[in-house]
């Protein structure tokens, strides 16, 4: 036993236990599976810094991941990454495309095989596609003979040739079209790799185009690419929808023209119209009354937004970076515009009005937020400027919102209860006043006390940290605690807001959730799992 303040521990996390090894804050873990650790890179991936981990570290272990996972499941691990990547539970694809990239240049034909089989759930568009073959690329340099060539080679080609030839002409010149090359690759250079053997009526004229052999393809999409490119005026456009074509069609003229705006406004979903609003503002256009007001029509609209499911996070990633009035872009450049209040409130209303989109479960909810020191540092893949303090409290008041018999507590040394705060709140400002900012040390445990004392037992548990815990009792033991003696069916979800390769709860046990990043599908699989428990059918 030790002691921490007056408090006596029996099994406290300096002590490990049985299986447990060191983490990284000076506590001890439970290893994750190599399964675990790739979902935990698909959702995550290596960008972001954590207060513990810096990129480099996060990368080094990514490649490892990667080849771990491959060795000892392949199947699991190309399941997994079709899973995460169709079901768009990743802020960015290009993790997915990396493994797979990785796993079509395999030496095992086995594992090259599998990857054919997840192919087109991986790879959907044009881009995803271009992305690909420049990582092969990459992961292609120095290796003597080519992973062109020979039988492995022939395998690429042949499983990338049966994805475009799928496609079928017309979206395949749909892609062309839209994005001839991305970020160093160009469809041309790409099918000089691949040597896509033609299949179907019109598909050699369309590979011909993107190859660079022929000027024009006799299909209706070229022809009407051909009449928005060469518009000299808005009536050239004709009867054409611009709603229905690529934005990226349209000349930078075109793109810079309010009056295309105003006309393309009214005919977008609340999704397309939330995209659009850093872009517009960049432009300076929403400082035009009318084109500002036709936009605030679209993002205030509630039948719409709920017709659409519009989830409240979509409202709040672009409240986020709108209120920040600029942004970096891929160049080192810096862009900046003029916040509207009126826009910002809107889009802060937009957050909270969608919480009537999501079904609530009826289930009861513990949610812990951990409110250590290092939760103010690094950020949230996919969201660069959120730091993990205001994602948890953020994604607290949306269990708060949509689950009305959800109990939030704050916890990092010290714990109490900040229901009334987040369900009073009304802000994002709101929300972070509610915030217990309890120390520098993290107790993960502390949740699970919480719940042992308290009368009612809880579906459940759901803790929310940037990483683990380094003080306290253990959390295996108080968990295993509540499940003897308050309530068996008791889920626990580790929502891990930052890299990492432990996790505190390790025994294989289908009551126990690890989730790794601001997963968007986290309120439906959270809420999936508890029902099925609860009926006792895991």
């Amino acid at each position: 036993m030790s002691m921490v303040g007056s408090k006596m521990l029996r099994n406290p996390v300096h002590a490990p236990l049985p299986g447990m090894i060191a983490n990284d804050t000076g506590g001890y873990a439970y290893k994750t599976s190599p399964l675990v650790d790739l979902g935990r890179y698909l959702i995550l991936g290596t960008t972001k810094s954590t207060y513990y981990l810096n990129p480099e570290t996060l990368v080094m272990r990514a490649d490892d991941t990667i080849l771990n996972a491959l060795s000892v499941d392949p199947a699991g691990a190309l399941e997994l990454v079709a899973q995460i990547s169709d079901g768009g539970r990743a802020p960015s694809n290009e993790p997915a495309l990396y493994v797979l990239a990785n796993a079509l240049i395999h030496e095992d034909v086995k594992v090259r095989n599998m990857a054919g089989a997840a192919f087109g759930h991986v790879v959907r568009t044009g881009t995803h596609f271009l992305h690909l073959v420049g990582y092969i690329q990459m992961l292609n340099q120095g290796r003597k003979p080519s992973v062109w060539s020979g039988t492995r080679g022939r395998h690429i080609r042949e499983i990338v040739g049966n994805w475009i030839n799928s496609l079928g002409a017309n979206n395949v010149l749909f892609q062309v079209l839209k994005y001839p090359s991305r970020d160093g690759m160009s469809w041309k250079d790409a099918l000089r790799l691949v040597h896509v053997k033609p299949v179907g009526e019109h598909m050699p004229e369309v590979l011909g185009y993107a190859a660079g052999k022929i000027g024009a393809v006799e299909l209706p999409l070229f022809e009407r690419y051909v009449q928005v490119r060469t518009a000299k005026t808005i009536g050239d456009f004709g009867e054409i929808n611009l709603a229905d074509i690529p934005f990226e069609w349209l000349d930078t003229k075109w793109r810079n023209d309010k009056d295309v705006w105003l006309r393309l406004m009214p005919t977008l979903g609340v999704k397309a119209a939330l995209w659009n609003v850093t872009n517009l503002a960049e432009k300076g256009f929403l400082n035009d009354r009318e084109l500002a007001g036709a936009l605030l029509v679209r993002i205030t609209d509630v039948a719409l937004a709920k017709r659409q499911r519009v989830h409240p996070v979509d409202f709040w990633k672009t409240y986020n970076v709108y209120k920040n009035g600029s942004r970096a872009t891929k160049g080192g450049d810096t862009k900046y515009w003029e916040v509207s209040t009126g826009i910002l409130n809107a889009l802060e209303r937009g957050i909270f009005n969608s919480f009537a989109n999501v079904e609530p479960s009826g289930l009861r909810f513990l949610v812990g937020v951990d409110c250590s020191m290092s939760m103010q540092s690094g950020g949230v893949p996919g969201m660069d400027s959120v730091t993990p303090e205001v994602a948890s409290m953020v994604l607290a008041k949306l269990f708060s919102g949509i689950e009305p018999t959800t109990t939030v507590v704050g916890f990092a040394t010290r714990i109490s209860d900040i229901t009334g705060g987040l369900k009073n709140a009304t802000s994002i400002a709101h929300v972070m006043s509610a915030n217990a900012r309890h120390g520098e040390s993290t107790n993960l445990g502390l949740p699970i006390e919480f719940a042992l004392k308290r009368d009612g037992p809880y579906d459940c548990i759901v803790i929310v940290t940037d990483g683990q815990d380094n003080t306290g009792e253990h959390p295996q033991i108080l968990m295993e605690q509540y499940w003897k003696g308050r309530n068996p069916n008791c889920v626990l979800v580790h929502m891990q807001m930052t890299g990492g390769t432990m996790v505190t709860i390790g025994k294989e046990d289908p009551r126990v959730l690890n989730i790794p990043g601001f997963d968007t599908n986290v309120f439906q699989t959270i809420v999936e799992l508890t029902k099925l428990i609860k009926k006792g059918e895991m």
